[in-house]
């Protein structure tokens, strides 16, 4: 099997930039695989888990939106923040999922940004995911 080369980029840094054997990543109408010869394509992505793999060394990443561009056995992945498995905080990431859902039941609070907390609610459970998996 070839090797398709990966990066994982946000504003701030580089998360990967190397040869692997497979990618799995949460695309906006679900979750897709990428091998080898894939075909080119630009899909906008969710709140997830990527999923990267080399030589059946598994690395797994939260990301919270972005883009993914497949190209000549090319995948660029862009997103505003995203967090390896090994740098998230399982008790944080807890803490955060109860709040949002505390201000999502709130419905009479006027002063709740409910668009605000539903995407810090996708983005606790994108961690949460990402350490269970």
């Amino acid at each position: 099997m070839g090797k398709l080369h990966v990066q994982l980029v946000m504003p701030q840094e580089k998360l990967l930039d190397g040869n692997y054997d497979k990618v799995l990543v949460p695309g906006i109408e679900g979750n897709f695989e990428i091998l080898e010869n894939h075909s080119p394509f630009i899909t906008q992505l969710r709140p997830g888990t990527i999923f990267v793999t080399n030589d059946d060394i598994h690395e797994s990443f939260a990301i919270h939106d972005g883009f993914v561009t497949v190209e000549d056995n090319h995948v660029l992945i862009l997103c505003e923040d995203c967090e390896a498995k090994d740098k998230i905080n399982y008790e944080r990431a807890l803490a955060s999922k109860k709040r949002a859902e505390k201000r999502i039941a709130d419905i009479t609070n006027t002063s709740i940004d409910f668009r605000r907390a539903e995407a810090a609610l996708k983005r606790a459970v994108a961690r949460i995911n990402t350490l269970k998996n």
